[in-house]
This record gives structure tokens, C-alpha cells and sequence, in this order.
């Protein structure tokens, strides 16, 4: 399994004066770019759906309507010029990365991806399929924005507004991670 590098759309550098003290610059792009997106919520309510997450279904030929906190995530680490696995949009794509939070400075947890899920039995393996036949199962994935305070302050596309711990949300929002299946870290790999 192996990372690919996909072509970043331009942006605006919307949140210049955004100065993290505990991140590195790429760490920091991130958060930038997904500030960009905070406005995003699901147009109705509970569809999936929006005029801008059907366009960024199609820049990946992914289908309208799925869930998209996969692919609003991998969005913001495209267009940070991040390497991210090839079905970036299914959360269990990610396992292979993991890492265990506890492993990472502080300063390089922020744009960091955030995995949730269900903690199966045996190592991390870099074919996420063994990882799923041990019972792996990742559920949600979001970015660390700041990780200086318990609990960690994440941006999260497709997650109830204020931190809610469901899986099925309705916008993009900046909020305190209450969850308790965090199963990890990806860090960011600039291609």
C-alpha cells in the first residue's frame, strides 16, 4: 500500500494572521485551509449533500452523498500538498498510518489527521484489509488543530456542530474531541 500524490487546487491563504504556537508550518496550512471550509454544512440537513460537497465528490469521482468527512479531510491535506492513500475518502484507508498520539510532539500533532473508530486485535499492517479481517474499523477522521489543551481541539466535516460524538454530522466545526475511540494519528507527509 502506498501513498499517492494528487493534484492541490489553489486557495486562499484566508486565516494568514493564524499563528499556532504548538505547529509546525505545514501543521499550521493545514488547520488554515480547513478554516477556510468552516462554513460547510450539508445543504438540507442530513442529506450529505451541497452544492460544494457534490464538487468535491466530482474533483475526486466520488459519489454525491456519501459521507464526507474523508473527503472534505483529504481535501485540506491535497490541497496542502500532502500525500494521502489512494481511496483517501474511506476512513479504514488510513489505518495503515496510524500512530499512537502519545508518540507525537505536541508541536507535530496539529494538522495531523485524527482516526476514530474500533480498535481490533494485532499491529498496525500496511494492507488495511488484514487490519479489518483483526477487527480494525475506522469510522471517522478529522484534523488536530490544537492538542495543548484535554480534550484536543479538531476541525471535523461531517460532524454534529459543538463536539458531538456522531458519526453522521452536518457541517465542518472546530470543537473540543470528546470521543473516547480515538484509535490514533496520521501525520502529514508533504509529497
Amino acid at each position: 500500500m502506498t501513498l499517492v500524490t494528487l493534484p492541490a487546487r489553489p486557495w486562499p491563504l484566508m486565516g494568514h494572521g493564524l499563528h499556532l504556537a504548538q505547529a509546525t508550518e505545514l501543521g499550521q496550512r493545514i488547520i488554515t485551509r480547513a478554516a477556510y471550509d468552516a462554513h460547510v454544512r450539508e445543504e438540507p440537513l442530513g442529506s450529505n449533500r451541497s452544492p460544494y460537497l457534490d464538487q468535491l465528490c466530482d474533483r475526486f469521482g466520488i459519489p454525491r452523498g456519501s459521507y464526507w468527512c474523508g473527503v472534505i479531510f483529504g481535501a485540506w491535506w491535497i490541497d496542502c500538498e500532502c500525500r494521502v492513500p489512494r481511496d483517501f475518502a474511506d476512513c479504514d484507508r488510513w489505518l495503515p498510518y496510524l500512530v499512537p498520539a502519545s508518540a507525537v510532539p505536541r508541536k507535530e500533532r496539529t494538522g495531523a489527521a485524527i482516526l476514530y473508530g474500533t480498535r481490533g486485535t494485532g499491529p498496525i499492517d500496511p494492507d488495511y484489509s488484514v487490519m479489518k479481517a483483526r477487527g480494525w474499523n475506522a469510522v471517522h477522521i478529522g484534523a488536530v488543530a490544537d492538542w495543548t489543551t484535554d480534550p484536543p481541539i479538531t476541525a471535523e466535516g461531517n460532524r454534529g456542530y459543538a463536539g458531538s460524538k456522531s458519526n453522521n454530522g452536518v457541517a465542518v466545526d472546530f470543537a473540543p474531541s470528546y470521543r473516547n475511540d480515538v484509535l490514533g494519528l496520521v501525520l502529514p507527509q508533504a509529497a
